[in-house]
């Protein structure tokens, strides 16, 4: 997949979720679908507690630099 092919495959993602979630904007639904992520990682009820935001974010900017 090419980046411009992962850049496309986000934006979807991110509209299907402001269809989901309304938050306006989709500059600020960028912010709310990171935080509700964030969300996700804390609850132990759905089963993904066990990733940490911040080393899933670490490792978010790495695969990124390495793929420019």
């Amino acid at each position: 997949m090419s980046i411009a092919e992962r850049a496309q495959s986000a934006l979807i993602a991110l509209q299907a979720f402001n269809n989901h979630c309304p938050n306006g904007d989709l500059e600020e639904v960028v912010s709310d679908l990171l935080c509700n992520l964030m969300h996700l990682l804390g609850d132990p009820v759905l089963g993904l507690d066990h990733l940490e935001f911040d080393e899933v974010l670490e490792e978010a900017y790495s695969q990124f630099y390495n793929e420019k």
